[in-house]
C-alpha cells in the first residue's frame, strides 16, 4: 500500500507540471539536425527532433535541464528557465575530451512522443556487448529474442511477441530487408558497427512501409557520410578463433555531398566439437562485406544512393574428413537510391522516392542434399506528405509501392521458379489534440495475381492523461506471402521427410496491443516501468509440424486456430550517478494445432526475463556491464512413441555475459565473457553418431550451443574537426 500511494503521488506530482518546451536543433552552419535526441536528464524521457529539426517535449517537474546530442557533435545541456522557444546550436566534434559523468541516459530509449510503441537501442548500447552483427545486438533487450535455428549451419532467427522472426518486418531504414533467401541467414549480414542504432517498435507499425509488419518492425539505421567521423575502425577477437575487422571513413566532398565507405571481413579459424558428439558446434564461417553510400543535401533537396555487396561461406557438419558437410555459400548485391523534396516548410510538405533492388545467390549442400537458389528483387516506394494547416494537428501521408520478387530454386533435382509482382496504394491520416491524444489511422490495398486484392488496415492511439503516463492502443492486420524452401531451407539439416501442401495460402493475422509507461520521480530521478499486453490471432498461418510424425516435417496452413498473447513488464532506472538497470519479464502463450491437438509451440521458453546492469565512472574513463538472461522450460516436438529419441520437455536455465570497457582520448578497449556458467544444451544432435538414419535431426535446439567465450576488441576513431 506505501508503494501505491508513493507511486500515486509521484503522479499527481508530475500533472501539476504538464506543459510543452518547444525548440529547434541546428548544426554548427545552422542546418537542421533531422533525428537529433532531446532528453531530460536523469531520466529516460525524450524525443527525436523532426525533419526541420523542431522538437516539443513534455515538462517534468524531475529535471530543469535538458540534454540535446547528436551522431558528430558535441552534446549541449541547456537550463529550462522560460517557456518560449529554444535555439540549439550544436558545435562537430573535434576530440574526445574527458568529461564528469553526473547523469546518464539509458542506452535503451523508449518513445513517448510516437502512437506506435517503439524502442531505440542506441550506439552506445551496442557497445556494451561484442555485437559483432545484427543478430548479436539484442543482448541487453527484454523485448527480442535471438537463438539458433539448429546445430549445424549456424543460422539464427528473431522472436518478438511470442513469434518467429518471419512475422517482423526487417527493414534498413526503411527500406524492406532480407526478405526471402535473406531471412534465414540475414542476421549476420550487417556488421554492428556499422549501425548508428536500432529502431524496434511492437504490433503492426505503419501501412506507408508495406502489409507484412505483424508482430512488428525492427528498423536499422546506419552511420550517415555527413555526420560520421572521418575514419573508425573495430578490431575484434574471441577464444573461439574468430577475429573480425571492421573500418569506415566518411568525407564531405563539397558543402552538399558526402560519401562513405565501410569494410567488413570475419573468419572463423577453428572448429570446435566441445561435446565431443563428432559434428562441428558451429560452423566457420568466413565472410566479406563492402557498402559505399553517397548523400547529398541543401535546403529544399536530399539525395542518398547507395551500394553494398556481400560474400559468405559457412562449413559445418561431422569434423571427420569425407563425412557429413554442410557447405553454403552465399553472394548478395544491393543498390538503393532516395530522393526527398520540400515543397512547403510551415507545412512540412514533402515528396519521397525510395527504389531498391536486391540479387541474392545461394549454393548449399547438406550431407546428401543440395538446394541452390537465386533472388530478384525491386522495390519502388513512392510518398506523399504534409500538414493540411499550419497547425499540426491535422497530417496525412500518401503514396503508391511496388514490390517484385523472382526466386529461383533447385532442390536436389526438382526445379522451381515464382514469381511476385504486388502494386500497391496506401493513405494514412494523423490527428493531434490538445498536446494529449495522437491518433494514427491507416490503410492500404494490394494485389498480386497469386492473392488478389488484399486490404490491410491499422489503428494506433495514444493519450497522455499527463506527462508521467503514456498509454497507447493498438489495431491492424498483416500478411506475408509463404515460400517453404526459401526461408526453411536450413532445416535440412535433418533427414526429416519434407511433406509441403499445395497450394499454401497467404498468411493473415489480426495484431491488437495495449501500452502503459509510467515515469515515476523518486527523489531527483525518474523510474520507468512498461507493461504491454500483445494479442496476435491468424486468420490463415502457415504451420511447420513437428508433432504428427518422428521422422517428418509438414508444412500446411491452419485456418483461425493459431494465436500469440505476449505479456511483458520492464523496469528502469539509474539508481545512482553512472549507474543504470533495467530488469523484464515476458510471458508468452504461442499456441497452434500440430499433431491433431491445440498446443504450445515447441522449443520456445514460455517465461523470460532479464536483468542487466551498466556503470561508468565519473570521468567516463571506464564501464563495467553485466547481463543476467533467465529462460523458461518449455516443449519439446512430440517424440516417437516406440522409440523416443528425446525428451517431452525441456527445463529453465540461466546465462550470463559481462564486459568491461576502457576509454582513451579517442579509443577504447573492451574485454568481455559470454555464457560465464559454460551453459551449453546437451546432445543438440539426433542420431549424430548415424547422419545416414531417417532419425538424424539437428534442428531440435532449445539452448546455447556456444560454451563459455572470452573476447577482446579495439575501437579507434579520428574525430571530425572544425
Amino acid at each position: 500500500m506505501k508503494t501505491f500511494y508513493i507511486f500515486l503521488i509521484g503522479l499527481l506530482v508530475s500533472a501539476s507540471m504538464h506543459s510543452q518546451i518547444i525548440g529547434k536543433v541546428l548544426g554548427e552552419n545552422k542546418e537542421p539536425l533531422i533525428g537529433a535526441n532531446i532528453y531530460w536528464e536523469n531520466t529516460n524521457y525524450g524525443v527525436l527532433s523532426s525533419i526541420d529539426g523542431n522538437f516539443e517535449i513534455e515538462k517534468m517537474n524531475t529535471s530543469d535541464r535538458l540534454i540535446i546530442s547528436y551522431l558528430g557533435y558535441k552534446s549541449d545541456t541547456i537550463q529550462i528557465t522560460y517557456s518560449s522557444p529554444y535555439i540549439v546550436q550544436l558545435a562537430q566534434v573535434t576530440e574526445l575530451d574527458e568529461v564528469e559523468v553526473s547523469g546518464r541516459k539509458s542506452g535503451l530509449v523508449t518513445f513517448r512522443a510516437t502512437p506506435i510503441q517503439t524502442q531505440e537501442i542506441s550506439y552506445s548500447e551496442l557497445c556494451r556487448a561484442a555485437c559483432c552483427n545484427l543478430s548479436e545486438s539484442f543482448e541487453t533487450n527484454p523485448s527480442v529474442d535471438v537463438s539458433y535455428t539448429d546445430a549445424a549451419t549456424g543460422a539464427k532467427q528473431i522472436r518478438l511477441l511470442g513469434l518467429s522472426g518471419i512475422y517482423v518486418q526487417m527493414i534498413n531504414e526503411n527500406i524492406p530487408s532480407f526478405r526471402g533467401l535473406g531471412s534465414t541467414y540475414g542476421l549476420s549480414y550487417v556488421p554492428g558497427t556499422w549501425m548508428d542504432g536500432i529502431l524496434i517498435s511492437k504490433g503492426t507499425s505503419s501501412v506507408s512501409n508495406g502489409y507484412e509488419s505483424i508482430t512488428g518492425q525492427i528498423n536499422v539505421e546506419y552511420k550517415k557520410p555527413q555526420l560520421a567521423d572521418p575514419f573508425s575502425v573495430n578490431l575484434f577477437g574471441s577464444s573461439d578463433g574468430r577475429v573480425e575487422l571492421n573500418a569506415d571513413a566518411s568525407t564531405k566532398l563539397t558543402k552538399n555531398l558526402s560519401t562513405m565507405l565501410f569494410v567488413h571481413a570475419d573468419k572463423d579459424f577453428q572448429h570446435h566439437d566441445k561435446n565431443n558428439d563428432g559434428f562441428a558446434d558451429y560452423p566457420q564461417v568466413e565472410q566479406y562485406s563492402l557498402f559505399n553510400r553517397w548523400q547529398y543535401a541543401n535546403k529544399q533537396y536530399t539525395a542518398q544512393f547507395g551500394v553494398k555487396g556481400l560474400y559468405e561461406n559457412r562449413m559445418g557438419g561431422q569434423i571427420a574428413p569425407n563425412s557429413y558437410a554442410i557447405h553454403i555459400d552465399t553472394w548478395r548485391a544491393d543498390v538503393f537510391m532516395k530522393h526527398g523534396i520540400e515543397l512547403n516548410e510551415e507545412k512540412e510538405t514533402s515528396i519521397g522516392l525510395i527504389t531498391n533492388g536486391v540479387f541474392h545467390r545461394q549454393e548449399s549442400l547438406y550431407g546428401a542434399q543440395t538446394y541452390d537458389a537465386s533472388q530478384y528483387s525491386f522495390y519502388l516506394n513512392a510518398i506523399l506528405q504534409s500538414h493540411l494547416t499550419d497547425e499540426e494537428t491535422h497530417f496525412i501521408k500518401t503514396g503508391l509501392s511496388m514490390e517484385a520478387d523472382l526466386y529461383e530454386e533447385k532442390w536436389n533435382t526438382q526445379i522451381t521458379e515464382t514469381d511476385y509482382i504486388t502494386p500497391g496504394i496506401f493513405g494514412e491520416y494523423t490527428l493531434k489534440l490538445a498536446d494529449k491524444w495522437i491518433v494514427l489511422a491507416g490503410i492500404r490495398a494490394d494485389y498480386n495475381k497469386q492473392y488478389a486484392l488484399f486490404v490491410t488496415p491499422r489503428l494506433h492511439i495514444k493519450y497522455m492523461p499527463i506527462n508521467a503516463v503514456t498509454l497507447r492502443f493498438s489495431i491492424g492486420k498483416g500478411y506475408r506471402s509463404p515460400n517453404v524452401m526459401i526461408e526453411n531451407n536450413n532445416l535440412l539439416a535433418s533427414n526429416r521427410e519434407f511433406v509441403i501442401s499445395t497450394p499454401l495460402q497467404q498468411e493473415a493475422a489480426w495484431n491488437t496491443g495495449v501500452n502503459a509507461v509510467f515515469d515515476i520521480p523518486i527523489g531527483y530521478r525518474t523510474v520507468m516501468i512498461s507493461t504491454e499486453y500483445y494479442y496476435t490471432l491468424f486468420d490463415n498461418q502457415l504451420v511447420i509440424d513437428f508433432d504428427s510424425f518422428a521422422n517428418k516435417i509438414l508444412f500446411y496452413n491452419a485456418l483461425g486456430t493459431s494465436y500469440a498473447h505476449n505479456a511483458q513488464i520492464e523496469v528502469s532506472t539509474e539508481i545512482a550517478d553512472g549507474l543504470t538497470i533495467l530488469g523484464a519479464y515476458r510471458y508468452n502463450d504461442t499456441k497452434s494445432v500440430t499433431g491433431g491437438v491445440l498446443q504450445l509451440k515447441p522449443l520456445m521458453s514460455m517465461h523470460r526475463g532479464l536483468i542487466t546492469a551498466s556503470y561508468k565512472t565519473s570521468l567516463g574513463r571506464w564501464q563495467y556491464d553485466i547481463t543476467s538472461q533467465l529462460n523458461g522450460g518449455g516443449r519439446m516436438p512430440t517424440p516417437d512413441a516406440i522409440n523416443p529419441l528425446w525428451n517431452k520437455t525441456f527445463s529453465a536455465y540461466q546465462q550470463y555475459n559481462a564486459q568491461v570497457t576502457r576509454y582513451f582520448k579517442n579509443a577504447s578497449v573492451y574485454v568481455g565473457i559470454e555464457n560465464i556458467t559454460n551453459f551449453t544444451q546437451s546432445n543438440p544432435i539426433i542420431s549424430a553418431s548415424n547422419p545416414q538414419s531417417d532419425t538424424f535431426d539437428a534442428t531440435m535446439i532449445w539452448g546455447p550451443l556456444h560454451g563459455r567465450k572470452f573476447y577482446l576488441g579495439l575501437r579507434y576513431n579520428l574525430p571530425k574537426q572544425n
